[in-house]
């Protein structure tokens, strides 16, 4: 295409020449795929004896769709149209006076600031994106990426929503197992100023609850707790079992696991996983409930 669109400049030349005209000018295609190079020449005027190809008339890179017109002084009242795309590839005419520069800044106050630019860049990049949009929803899923389109959108539209999106993709992938919701999770205790550790899903780790009523201290106290609670050992694994998420707390020597009924930690020592300590749902405190509230907005 671009060994064609040299010939054709060439024979544009010849052509130029047996019509005697004495300029020409550079017209470049009004749309956000226009290069650089050919928005800062939309509009430059040449002598015929300056014209070659590929240097100072198209192509001037690979699929340079610009092209050259015959320039004129006189002014014979009537400007003309031409062509321009706007952000849904529609055609629609400009005055023919119009450089890329003017139509950018017609489209920059349409859209805002940069749109065109920014267009520019998503359908440049638009291949390198589509792997790693894939990537993205394959980790995230569909409520963080809805589409391609809205992932495009968010990369080069907006910072914040581009921002927490790596995050939870870079979370995502530093935990295993964890998904989205968990990193929603998380970050939004976080902004609250509660820091419980890393929010996973429920693993159902194995532990024992250590009994040694003889101990005068039990460094895991789990026992004494539920004596003087009554807590039950059922109880105890049931928290755990039905808790929705976990927090891998201390290097993930500690977990912690939330469910409604009750509150199950358990920690581990050489000996395998303990039960270090256990709340029902009686004995929690504002903070436990503002954890479990948003818990339970995502999962």
């Amino acid at each position: 295409m671009t060994e064609e669109a040299y010939f054709s400049s060439a024979a544009q030349k010849e052509a130029f020449a047996e019509l005697g005209v004495e300029q020409y000018e550079i017209i470049a295609t009004l749309d956000t795929h226009t290069s650089d190079i050919c928005r800062s020449l939309d509009g430059k005027v040449y002598p015929m004896k300056d014209y070659e190809a590929g240097v100072t008339a198209p192509p001037f890179h690979v699929w340079c769709r610009s092209t050259t017109a015959p320039y004129f002084d006189d002014d014979f009242g009537e400007i003309g149209e031409r062509a321009a795309r706007d952000e849904e590839g529609n055609t629609y005419y400009v005055p023919a006076d119009t450089t890329f520069e003017q139509w950018k800044q017609m489209q920059d106050e349409k859209y805002g600031a940069g749109s065109v630019d920014k267009l520019r860049q998503m359908a440049y990049n638009e291949s390198a994106d589509r792997k790693q949009y894939e990537n993205y929803r394959s980790r995230l899923g569909s409520k963080a990426v809805k589409s391609f389109e809205d992932f495009q959108q968010i990369k080069y539209t907006a910072v914040d929503a581009w921002e927490k999106l790596k995050a939870a993709y870079r979370y995502v992938n530093a935990h295993e197992g964890a998904q989205y919701e968990h990193y929603l999770i998380y970050s939004e205790l976080k902004s609250m100023g509660i820091r419980r550790g890393y929010v996973l899903p429920n693993d159902h780790m194995t532990a024992f609850i250590l009994k040694d009523e003889t101990a005068k201290r039990d460094p895991y106290h789990i026992m004494h707790r539920m004596m003087k609670r009554n807590i039950t050992d059922d109880e105890v694994r049931e928290f755990r079992d039905s808790a929705k998420v976990m927090f891998s707390q201390r290097n993930g020597i500690r977990q912690a696991y939330f469910s409604e009924k009750g509150v199950s930690i358990i920690t581990q020592n050489p000996g395998g996983w303990v039960f270090r300590t256990t709340w029902r749902k009686e004995d929690f405190d504002d903070i436990i409930i503002k954890i479990l509230e948003v818990i339970n907005k995502y999962v």
